[in-house]
């Protein structure tokens, strides 16, 4: 018997349900797609990006490691944990079209955070890696650098998410925390999604993956095979109409009712950006220090340091 706390949670849960909610949320992917082109698995986590956001820009900020697309979609059929930095990017995520069981971590870590002075967020995801939560994880990061970098050594460390989507957003450490998790991601052979420059926040984060849940739905639902996305080569869904796919998955925005912005400047391919300084893109990465305790388990130092990595 559903209770009516139950029926008020499903009722308040993102997305359109409503003939009305369908077609805006219909309405608003189709003028995205007049802005980014679907040709590619690629594709459709750019177009989440721009949707999420309101910002073309995003289609050239975005920036992808080993078939991200496909391994989240994987992931969310397998019913894989998704594992968020804090409180904001977990709301955002749909609770319709998946089993998997959506958890931040922002609250854990409190001691080592007070004994080391790091960040909590940092502090966070280190006791969860201790705890071997990340491995085989949808590991989101929406909002805290600190947990990126931190994240990134432990993967460095031999940690396996099933795919990591990573969109922290400011200027102090954000655009390098990226930069760290695409190294990582490239050196250990993980699956992931980042953007480069200062933008990102929650709410991409949360929208991307979103688009894992929905690729999934797809998959389960036959208009799409986990074959197809992968790769770069050119796609498309079994369905015939984009409504279909709305019906049966929840888009996770409402559109912005004022007039989309015309596309400005492109970002080179060099990923410099006008009015960002080339630093923001090719920088040090910057990373935890992990150190041993006498008793042989790891901890974590609070200070950050820095090093050369080559460019994107």
């Amino acid at each position: 018997m559903t209770t009516n706390s139950e029926e008020s949670a499903a009722y308040a849960d993102l997305g359109a349900t409503t003939e009305d909610a369908m077609a805006i949320a219909e309405t608003s992917m189709d003028h995205v797609h007049e802005l980014v082109e679907q040709e590619t698995p690629a594709d459709r986590l750019r177009a989440k990006a721009v949707h999420a956001t309101g910002d073309p820009e995003f289609t050239h900020l975005m920036r992808f490691a080993n078939d991200p697309l496909q391994a989240g979609a994987e992931a969310v059929l397998e019913e894989s944990p998704v594992v968020t930095d804090i409180t904001m990017v977990q709301s955002g995520i749909t609770g319709r079209g998946h089993d998997c069981e959506v958890r931040k971590a922002i609250g854990n870590g409190a001691e080592l955070a007070a004994e080391t002075g790091m960040t909590r967020t940092a502090a966070s995801v280190l006791e969860l890696d201790e705890r071997d939560v990340y491995d085989g994880a949808i590991a989101v990061i929406g909002n805290a650098p600190t947990a990126a970098l931190a994240l990134a050594d432990c993967i460095e460390q031999g940690t396996r998410p099933a795919v990591v989507v990573a969109t922290p957003v400011g200027f102090v450490k954000a655009a390098e925390s990226r930069e760290r998790i695409r190294e990582v991601a490239e050196t250990c052979d993980i699956p992931a999604v980042t953007n480069v420059g200062r933008r990102g926040g929650s709410g991409v984060a949360a929208g991307l993956t979103n688009e894992l849940v929905h690729a999934a739905s797809d998959v389960r639902n036959g208009q799409a095979t986990l074959d197809s996305l992968g790769g770069n080569a050119p796609w498309q869904t079994n369905t015939t109409s984009r409504r279909a796919r709305t019906r049966q998955h929840t888009r996770a925005t409402l559109p912005n009712p004022t007039t989309h912005p015309a596309q400005s400047q492109l970002f080179t391919p060099s990923e410099s950006a006008p009015g960002i300084p080339s630093t923001f893109c090719h920088g040090p990465s910057v990373h935890l220090g992990r150190r041993m305790s006498l008793s042989g388990s790891r901890r974590w130092s609070s200070s950050f340091t820095i090093r050369p990595t080559r460019s994107v």
